[in-house]
């Protein structure tokens, strides 16, 4: 009588998809790299609602991570939540290779799915296109492997095989991210436009020289007394960001296309006080 070795269980089970998705790279390498994706994707859909790009912010890599922590907390609790249901299903799954095999090999059907939702309705199909397509890859490609491990083929799949999947996988997470990503800078800029006294600090700008700020909800005073180093005051400015020891200002009034935003470097020159 022989008995079975350690390796020859190991060879028997059916596949982890746990390990699978760790085999393909560092978790916190791939979190880090789609936080600062999405910093990087919101913070452009919300320059181009200003008139602007991204780059002129000129935005260190923690201060793009920082913007993505406020928008992402409910989509990650949403994520580790799916995570441990998973984890609780999974040896379920495993345990009932042919029947579980067999429903996820049609998974690749909710592509053609994606897309009519895509056409029915398009705001919400076009955020949900990427998710749709990462199931399909994901539920696809581990059916196969449970209906292989349910017909006695315990060969491992080929290492290129897992490598193409893993890549696709994370190219749709990343598709993913630039959607949510977008819809949220593009939500945050449009609710900034229509409530700018609300939602940002109101700044006093004093300056040496006029700087001619052509809008119609900005104050221009001319202060008296020669000795003053700051000859101008501007009342009506907003500050929407400082980075890359720049002030970025927005006057009120984006609703009626009259908005400015206005780039004030540091300087002697001018100077931005702060309170009501």
């Amino acid at each position: 009588m022989t008995t079975a070795s350690p390796t020859d269980d190991a060879a028997r089970r059916p596949p982890d998809a746990l390990r699978l998705l760790t085999a393909i790279g560092s978790p916190i390498a791939l979190a880090t790299a789609l936080l600062l994706y999405f910093g990087w994707v919101r913070s452009q859909a919300q320059a181009t609602a200003f008139g602007a790009d991204v780059s002129i912010f000129d935005m260190a890599p923690q201060d793009l991570v920082m913007r993505s922590v406020n928008i992402l907390f409910f989509p990650i609790i949403l994520l580790l939540l799916l995570g441990l249901l998973a984890l609780r299903i999974e040896p379920w799954l495993r345990g009932q290779p042919r029947a579980v095999g067999r429903i996820l090999s049609f998974a690749w059907l909710l592509v053609p799915i994606g897309f009519v939702l895509l056409w029915l309705a398009e705001p919400v199909g076009d955020v949900l296109l990427p998710l749709v397509v990462m199931l399909a890859i994901g539920g696809t490609a581990y059916g196969n492997l449970l209906l292989r491990f349910a017909t006695g083929d315990l060969r491992r799949p080929k290492l290129a095989n897992v490598a193409m999947v893993g890549a696709l996988l994370i190219a749709t997470l990343f598709w993913q991210t630039e959607r949510l990503a977008r819809v949220g800078g593009e939500a945050l800029a449009q609710d900034l436009k229509e409530h700018i006294p609300d939602r940002l600090h109101a700044v006093t700008l004093l300056s040496a020289g006029r700087l001619h700020i052509d809008s119609p909800t900005v104050s221009e005073e001319t202060l008296a007394g020669g000795d003053s180093t700051y000859r101008y005051r501007y009342e009506g400015l907003y500050l929407l960001q400082r980075s890359g020891q720049r002030n970025f200002l927005v006057t009120d009034g984006w609703q009626r296309n009259q908005g400015r935003l206005l780039v004030i470097p540091d300087s002697e020159t001018l100077r931005l006080e702060f309170g009501q």
